[in-house]
């Protein structure tokens, strides 16, 4: 009678060790998860406290000017979302071509490449805004064309004169930011944008408020801390940071500059047709009644408005829109995780494609027909606007998902070797 009562906990043993191994795997698969939480943030949390400081550059400025005036808020708004938005998204696009040579380099290994391909997008993005800087000079009338009133065309294109020297701090801090970027040098960065930043709220009290310079204050500060940037990156770079990515200044940064700004002109129009979206919208906006009001209520929308300004007008513009600036914010947390697939993996041309028909085709004209035809005013432009954002959502997300992933490393693998091609970077061309 013993031989059957063993046999019979057999299937009660099997059963209890398969449910022993269910819950190994699930906390292996907690701790796996746990780790890579942690890896990311490590390298993410420092980069967003990078970006909210950078973007409070101009938050600090605006808030400053706004309290000045509704017609100097109006015109720095204007001036930073059409004419700065313009070398802006070009820079900041063109420079976005590091993160997909920078990042697939120094998963290869190749990391005597990443200061080749640093010096090639400073030598691009230095000309590019040589010949942006036209876009400065004629602001006024680039403006005027546009629609926008003279009082705040006159007045913006006075301020974007001012503004040029910004370009050029562009030009360099970009690709020095993607180039640390790639080799997760992150926390380096959040310290010196927040060094920065303290500097820029004190001087831009002192000019814009305390000596009452106005505008004038505004240029002065702004350029000074994205040069002030410039100068943080270049010290850590060349203090020996990043001895083994950074070996020189080389003549190769000239060679191969073809190839590599095609690649950045594909960066650029893929960012440049999301980021101008924005300028678009408040062109529209500069068409509405009751132009400056709207104009600032476009503006400011990712802010508190209070902050920004004490027209009661403006404030309650802001808080109708309120809940469409939800959904877009709900919208903008997502579509940058895959703008940075896309952008690792070098699909910027397609998604070019892509943006030009969900914000252009789709967004932009629903909007001007519901703010315009249909009278629902600076709503209807943001409605509009919404479902084209959504709709890049969709099409990104079905990319992402039915992509072969081990094609597009053996791809990565073959572009390292095609932009190292047979010198040996480590020794040749140093200046």
């Amino acid at each position: 009678m013993a031989a059957p009562a063993a046999d019979s906990s057999l299937p009660l043993l099997t059963r209890k060790r398969r449910e022993e191994e269910k819950e190994e795997g699930r906390w292996s698969w907690w701790e796996d998860t746990w780790r890579e939480v942690r890896l990311v943030w490590y390298i993410a949390g420092p980069a967003i406290l990078t970006s909210v400081f950078e973007f409070s550059l101009g938050s600090v400025t605006q808030t400053l000017v706004g309290h000045i005036g509704t017609l100097e808020l109006a015109a720095l708004g204007i001036q930073n979302l059409v004419i700065a938005g313009i070398g802006f998204g070009v820079m900041l696009g063109m420079g976005s071509a590091l993160e997909t040579v920078c990042g697939q380099a120094y998963g290869a290994g190749k990391m005597s490449m990443l200061g080749i391909h640093l010096q090639r997008s400073w030598v691009i993005l230095l000309g590019t805004a040589m010949l942006l800087s036209l876009t400065y000079v004629f602001a006024t009338p680039i403006l005027k064309l546009l629609g926008q009133s003279d009082e705040i065309a006159e007045l913006a294109g006075k301020f974007s004169i001012w503004m040029i020297p910004e370009l050029f701090a562009f030009a360099v801090n970009f690709p020095i930011q993607k180039f640390l970027q790639a080799q997760s040098k992150v926390m380096a960065m959040a310290w010196i944008s927040a060094a920065v930043l303290v500097i820029h709220v004190i001087l831009s009290w002192l000019f814009i408020i305390k000596l009452e310079m106005g505008l004038v204050g505004a240029a002065i500060t702004l350029n000074l801390a994205w040069f002030l940037l410039d100068v943080g990156h270049l010290v850590y770079v060349l203090s020996g940071s990043c001895k083994d990515s950074w070996t020189g200044f080389s003549w190769l940064a000239f060679t191969e500059l073809v190839d590599f700004l095609g690649l950045s002109l594909a960066s650029a129009v893929m960012l440049c047709l999301e980021y101008w979206t924005l300028m678009v919208l408040v062109i529209l906006a500069g068409l509405l009644q009751n132009p400056e009001i709207a104009v600032d209520a476009a503006s400011i929308w990712k802010d508190f408005p209070a902050l920004f300004t004490d027209d009661k007008l403006v404030m309650d513009k802001v808080s109708k829109i309120v809940l469409l600036l939800s959904a877009s914010i709900f919208l903008s947390s997502i579509q940058p995780v895959l703008s940075g697939v896309a952008i690792g993996a070098g699909w910027q041309a397609t998604v070019a494609y892509i943006n030009l028909g969900c914000y252009y085709v789709v967004g932009l004209s629903s909007g001007a027909l519901m703010g315009f035809k249909l009278n629902l005013g600076l709503e209807g432009l943001w409605g509009g606007v919404l479902g084209g954002i959504l709709l890049q959502t969709i099409i990104l997300v079905v990319i992402t998902w039915q992509t072969d992933w081990d094609k597009e490393a053996a791809l990565a693998l073959e572009r390292v070797s095609t932009w190292e091609g047979l010198v040996d970077v480590s020794s040749a061309g140093r200046i």
